[in-house]
């Protein structure tokens, strides 16, 4: 994804970070990465636990020194300079709030000992809590908040240093499921209003695909794809990406043939699969994995819709979850395929069938991709 005349905040180039273990060993955190950052881009680091992501987001808050590689922020070269020479911020999952001192004291802790005049701080302090929505909140001790009210203190304070970056290091963990789905709006909102550049960890699908304009999929210290939730979610590169992004069926099998439009695949279980390839051609015999979105497929009793894979199998368990429902079918040769069919009301579409019931499962050839790797 091109950011025309957009100026690059964060620049990572050839970026390691190596750890000696207690056994003596290197361990590799992070690989050698490179990673352009925009100015005003809600940016995501997403991965499992130890992929790296948070290590990346200290070196560039300079709270780790790089074993190799580049950091800069703003055509700075910031990469032997200290935290505190950095004009970025910090905001942590555990606040870290000081209890003794009121909401106002400690949004403006950091401006006081920087010695910024009194009428500044005051400005400037007000300011920012009319931005996170606690300005007549300014004379309450954490003890009195709530965690979503002390974690936003914890932004108040970050932001009312002026950073040109503000860092986030999964802020939302501790919260509870409807506080952190509104959380996220809100974090959201306060980017879109403060306008400087974000950058998110977080190991939630959910929370990344929700507040980003660009995500970074990490494991084991590499980046494997940097995308739009739009294109992560639909156009995965791997199969780490496709799996952890989201919910996806694997269809393994081999290359037939290609055409102009598709290229067409004897799956494992024997049964020919179509899939768009947007005039990339796959060598014929090479082992490819398909893979397809739960909510993509149709799924039914009665006459299957006019696509191109439509293959017949046998259900084997429901799950109701409210909005949707999940129907497991296997198909011929013991091949198991998840379908999402949301729930309607009797003038609706959505499947009807139980346990044992001979279905059909189908899916448009542009709703499936193709992984080699």
């Amino acid at each position: 994804m091109s950011q025309p005349n957009r100026q690059a905040a964060v620049v990572l180039r050839d970026l390691v970070k190596e750890y000696v273990d207690p056994n003596g060993e290197i361990v590799t955190a992070v690989n050698s990465i490179n990673l352009t950052i925009y100015d005003e881009e809600f940016f995501s680091l997403l991965g499992p636990s130890g992929c790296g992501k948070t290590t990346t987001l200290r070196m560039i808050a300079g709270l780790e020194i790089p074993t190799r590689g580049s950091i800069t922020l703003f055509d700075e070269d910031v990469t032997d300079r200290p935290a505190y020479k950095r004009p970025v911020n910090t905001v942590f999952q555990r606040y870290a709030l000081f209890p003794h001192m009121n909401v106002r004291d400690n949004v403006s802790f950091g401006l006081r000992m920087q010695r910024v005049p009194k009428s500044e701080i005051d400005d400037r302090v007000q300011e920012v809590l009319r931005l996170v929505r606690l300005e007549r909140m300014g004379d309450r001790r954490p003890s009195q908040l709530s965690g979503g009210q002390q974690q936003r203190v914890a932004l108040a304070r970050a932001l009312v240093n002026n950073p040109e970056v503000l860092l986030l290091d999964e802020p939302l963990g501790a919260l509870d499921l409807k506080l952190r789905q509104a959380m996220q709006e809100e974090l959201k909102r306060i980017q879109r209003e403060v306008g400087i550049c974000f950058i998110y960890v977080t190991h939630d699908q959910e929370e990344a695909l929700t507040m980003s304009d660009r995500i970074a999929v990490m494991n084991e210290g590499n980046i494997l794809q940097v995308d739009t939730p739009y294109d992560l979610y639909e156009e995965p590169k791997t199969r780490f990406v496709a799996d952890f992004i989201g919910e996806t069926n694997f269809l393994v099998g081999t290359v037939l043939e290609n055409d102009p439009e598709l290229t067409h695949v004897r799956l494992d279980s024997d049964q020919i699969a179509h899939v768009t390839n947007e005039g990339k051609h796959y060598p014929v015999g090479e082992r490819v994995t398909l893979a397809i979105r739960p909510e993509k497929i149709f799924l039914g009793a009665g006459t299957p819709p006019d696509v191109r894979n439509v293959f017949t199998g046998t259900v084997r368990n429901i799950v109701y979850f409210g909005t949707d429902t999940y129907y497991d079918v296997e198909l011929p040769g013991g091949v198991r395929i998840t379908a999402r069919q949301q729930n309607q009301d009797y003038t609706g579409t959505a499947a009807v069938v139980a346990v044992n019931d001979a279905v059909y499962v189908a899916w448009r050839s542009h709703n499936a991709s193709l992984l080699t790797e």
